[in-house]
């Protein structure tokens, strides 16, 4: 059985069925296939005003649907629509023996009917009759086409094909790379050399290929001319499946550098694997960055960091599992099929330190919260460390057995963004691709993702992977996924009046800048609101390979600030730097006017235990304080920012649970707690 079903297979039951219109759209939408060439209708019954016309424009060019056969998209889906459609799609799937279903004289689709039962994708029943043009429920038939769509996107090539018809006359041949004679084109090719005017050598520097065509010859020198050898190509199939073993790779580095060479002498034992992974580390410099690779059989990871003006960053990508399918069919430079599935792994991480911002800024204590806003624009002027740059960390090349000059190319980049503090995790499981036929193209897209995220600042933090098919020094075909997430954040400033009344003003200022400066002024609060999303982007057929000179250079946004969200709703929102629910800055409970009376050696307080909603804020009476101190004096900190958040001598409940907060003088002489309770909501 070509696909994996259940005991009961696909089966009718009395249900809710489709119409046939709305199952070529679900086809469409499931099969990822994007739009249609012709806009003349192929039936002449649907014209471009029905609902389906694009769709079942799309289905013919996929011959999924054959306009010799009468099709109204009104009509409910039977059975044998169901298997006509689904084993056009599919196009592999296994011939039946179409004399074993008694009932098979009542379709006109007998071959798609049997072979929709040979493969297992549906069934007759227990006398053998498939009742073709019973109706089939939507359920049945949408369990069928998950079943086909699993099979079209997880083609496997057992068998490797690498057939290159030359163009007539030609041939090709490996050489060592030549010296040229920059103003003739002359190089001496040695007396053992086989290739005569009109052929073609192809030798190789390091990871690159270069392709020179023979104009004349002379014995053992010949003049040359750089030339592109995808157009000396008449006809070309390839097709393979290849798991990545990332210590049987050549890789260089950034810079160009081999860092890691292919291995050589006999594999005949390369089946053969030791319990222990071998692990392999590297090391090099690119853009400042100190980059650490790692490999092992599945696994290939690298770690970048680099010192900052005023901090530390380190980044990090790793790629796990990588694994290609690929089937490229050209005849004559007309490409007739291409399909290209990369399933991989991927894991990011970001790390930004800074220093205390004070002390590049000035003394914050100064501030006041009636100039706080303007003191913070005029602080504004002061750049920030910032980082902004895509690292290329390393090329791959993976032979793929028994093909000469064959290999997958896999480049590797980071591209990191950040003006501030950050710390963000991200961990991406990802299924892309294309499939090409006669002119129609679909995707292959499957993800999924999480992340753990901390930040301070615009961050963005992205892998840009490119996979290329390359034989003999050009490429045949290619796809550059770029797969992250991007985060920005909004600084809102609370500004307090004497009655408690609340002010929010939105700034462009670093919430970071904001939060620290707000530290040491009262009455002042800051927030940050977060809004980010997924990004996944595919590059198919650029301009450099074959593909993409003949069709075009096309790019797809898979994943977006639309469609992807990175955080719960539109936005995060922060106070304290921990993730709530909702702002809960609200007008505070104006203080009572008290005498703070002096005291022997303590900090004294009208209560020491304090129960606080979560959402709701009060404020901690101070009743005594040494001798010779002063509230501004106090320094206020929660032993659980997440359950109880504190601005001075306010307590903000966040979630329930409880926390202590400590208050203690500048110096660290005196100190004082209070236990805070943040209730659980009833009905929590």
């Amino acid at each position: 059985m070509i696909l994996t079903v259940s005991m009961t297979g696909c089966h009718n039951k009395e249900t809710n069925s489709l119409n046939k219109g709305e199952w070529i759209s679900r086809i469409i939408l499931k099969a990822g296939i994007q739009g249609h060439q012709e806009d003349q209708p192929y039936f002449m019954n649907i014209n471009a005003q029905s609902e389906y016309f694009n769709d079942i424009q799309a289905a013919v060019e996929w011959h999924i649907l054959d306009p010799s056969y009468p099709f109204d998209p009104k009509e409910t889906l039977s059975n044998e629509w169901t298997a006509f459609t689904l084993v056009n799609l599919a196009r592999d799937l296994p011939k039946g023996n179409s004399s074993s279903i008694r009932d098979i004289s009542k379709t006109v689709f007998a071959d798609q009917v049997s072979s929709a039962v040979a493969s297992g994708l549906m069934k007759t029943d227990s006398r053998n009759m498939f009742h073709p043009k019973d109706p089939i429920d939507e359920e049945t038939a949408m369990k069928c086409l998950d079943q086909v769509i699993e099979h079209i996107n997880n083609r496997h090539f057992d068998e490797d094909i690498f057939e290159i018809e030359w163009e007539e006359g030609v041939s090709v041949y490996q050489s060592e790379p030549p010296v040229i004679d920059p103003d003739t084109g002359e190089a001496d090719v040695g007396i053992d050399c086989e290739a005569q005017a009109g052929d073609i050598l192809v030798s190789r520097n390091g990871a690159d290929y270069q392709a020179y065509k023979v104009v004349s010859r002379d014995g053992s020198k010949a003049t040359l001319e750089p030339c592109d050898l995808s157009e000396e190509a008449r006809s070309v199939n390839v097709q393979g499946s290849v798991k990545i073993n990332f210590n049987e790779c050549e890789i260089y580095d950034g810079n160009g550098n081999l860092i890691q060479p292919r291995p050589s002498g006999n594999h005949q034992n390369d089946h053969i694997h030791l319990m222990a992974d071998v692990k392999n580390t590297y090391t090099y410099e690119i853009a400042g960055f100190d980059v650490k690779v790692k490999t092992s059989e599945a696994s290939f990871s690298m770690d970048a960091s680099k010192k900052m003006k005023y901090g530390e960053i380190n980044a990090s990508v790793a790629l796990n599992d990588f694994k290609a399918d690929y089937s490229f069919n050209s005849l004559f430079r007309d490409i007739k099929s291409t399909y290209y599935k990369l399933d991989f792994d991927t894991s990011q991480s970001l790390g930004v330190k800074a220093d205390i911002k004070e002390e590049r800024f000035g003394d914050f204590s100064r501030i006041d919260k009636k100039n706080f806003l303007s003191s913070l624009k005029s602080f504004m002027q002061k750049k920030d460390d910032a980082v902004e740059t895509e690292l290329k960390l390393a090329e791959i090349l993976v032979p793929l057995g028994g093909m000469p000059f064959c290999d997958l190319r896999v480049e590797v980049k980071l591209q990191l963004k950040t003006n501030g503090k950050a710390e963000i995790v991200l961990s991406q499981k990802d299924h892309v691709g294309y499939e090409f036929v006669d002119d129609n193209f679909r995707f292959i897209k499957d993800t999924n993702h999480s992340q753990d995220i901390s930040l301070k600042a615009d961050t963005s933090l992205c892998a840009n992977i490119k996979a290329s098919l390359d034989t003999f020094g050009f490429c045949l075909m290619d796809t550059a996924v770029k797969a992250g997430a991007k985060a920005s954040i909004k600084t809102k400033v609370h500004l307090f009046d004497d009655d408690g009344k609340m002010q929010t003003v939105e700034t462009d200022a670093s919430p970071e800048l904001a939060d620290e400066m707000a530290s040491k002024v009262e009455d002042v609060v800051v927030c940050a609101d977060a809004s980010g999303n997924w990004i996944l982007e595919l590059l198919v057929f650029s301009k450099d390979c074959g593909a993409g000179k003949l069709l075009g250079e096309t790019e797809y946004s898979i994943l977006n600030e639309k469609n992807a969200p990175l955080f719960k709703g539109a936005s995060q929102h922060f106070e304290n730097w921990h993730a709530v629910d909702q702002c809960t800055r609200k007008s505070r409970p104006k203080s009572e006017e008290r005498e703070v009376m002096d005291t022997k050696g303590k900090i004294t307080l009208e209560q020491y235990s304090v129960a606080v909603h979560a959402g709701q804020s009060r404020s901690l009476a101070v009743t005594g304080l040494p001798e010779g101190y002063s509230l501004s004096d106090l320094v206020v900190s929660s032993s659980d920012p997440s359950i109880a958040a504190v601005n001075g001598l306010v307590v903000t409940g966040v979630s329930s649970g409880s926390a202590i907060i400590t208050i203690s003088t500048s110096d660290g002489s005196f100190s004082t707690s209070v236990n805070i309770l943040v209730p659980q909501e009833s009905g929590a």
